[in-house]
C-alpha cells in the first residue's frame, strides 16, 4: 500500500490500510499530488462562496503527517523518538486562508483518527500530537470533543479571512454541536447569525449560545 494509494482510498472511501514504516520516494510524493490535485478541483466546487488557492507544501505536509499518523496507530511498535520526529516537522505555512484549506483536504478527517487513537488509549504519545494538531488547525478539528484543545484567536484568524472557509466551520460547528468554538465572540456572533430562526438544527448550538447571553447581561 502506497502513499499516493493510501490518499486516493482515503478520499474515495474513507476505509484505509497502511503499510510499516518506510521513506517516501519521490516518485509516491509526485504521484500523492496528482491524486489531491484531481480531488481538489471536485472538492472546492462543493463549498460555499470562493476558496482560497491549494498550496501543495502545507497539502502535502499535512497529507505525509496523516499518514504516517495512521502507520502509529496501526503498528504499536513504534519508537517515541519516530513519532516525535514526524510530528517536530513544521508546516511551511500556518497563518494564511490558503494552508488552512490546503491541509483540511485530509485533515478534515482528524476527528476520525482522533477518535480511533483515543479508543487505544487516551494516554498514547499520538494523541497529544493529534490534540496538538487540532489547537493548531481549528478548521480540521471541529467535532474533537475529547481533545484537549486551547484555541486562540490567531488559530481561528486565517479561517474568517475568507468567507468560504467561515461558512465551511460555521457548519461543522452546527453539524457536530462543538459547543467549544463559540468562545470565540466572532465565530459564536456568526454561528448565532446562520441559525437565525432555526434553532431546531442544532438544539446543543442553540442552548449554548443562550447561556452564553445570559452570562453576558448578568456580568
Amino acid at each position: 500500500m502506497c502513499f499516493h494509494i493510501f490518499l486516493q482510498d482515503l478520499i474515495e472511501t474513507g476505509n484505509v490500510q497502511v503499510p510499516k514504516i518506510a521513506p517516501i520516494g519521490q516518485e509516491e510524493l509526485s504521484q500523492a499530488k496528482e491524486r489531491l490535485e484531481a480531488f481538489e478541483l471536485v472538492y472546492r466546487r462543493q463549498l460555499a462562496g470562493i476558496p482560497p488557492v491549494l498550496v501543495w507544501e502545507p497539502a502535502l505536509w499535512a497529507a505525509m503527517i496523516f499518514y504516517r499518523s495512521c502507520q502509529f496507530l496501526v503498528y504499536r511498535g513504534y519508537n517515541i523518538s519516530d513519532l516525535s520526529e514526524v510530528f517536530s516537522e513544521p508546516c511551511p505555512d500556518t497563518s494564511s486562508p490558503s494552508a488552512h484549506y490546503s491541509v483540511d483536504l485530509t485533515f478534515r478527517m482528524l476527528p476520525d483518527l482522533a477518535r480511533l487513537a483515543c479508543a487505544t488509549s487516551k494516554e498514547d504519545p499520538l494523541v497529544l500530537h493529534l490534540n496538538q494538531l487540532a489547537t493548531k488547525w481549528p478548521l480540521s478539528s471541529v467535532g474533537m470533543v475529547d481533545a484537549v484543545i486551547s484555541l486562540e484567536s490567531t488559530h481561528v484568524t486565517p479561517i474568517i479571512q475568507n468567507r468560504s472557509l467561515l461558512i465551511l466551520y460555521i457548519d461543522r460547528i452546527i453539524a457536530r454541536g462543538d459547543t467549544s468554538r463559540l468562545a470565540d465572540l466572532r465565530i459564536s456572533d456568526a454561528v448565532k447569525c446562520a441559525l437565525g430562526l432555526f434553532s431546531e438544527l442544532s438544539p446543543k448550538i442553540a442552548s449554548a449560545l443562550d447561556m452564553k447571553a445570559m452570562k453576558e447581561i448578568t456580568a
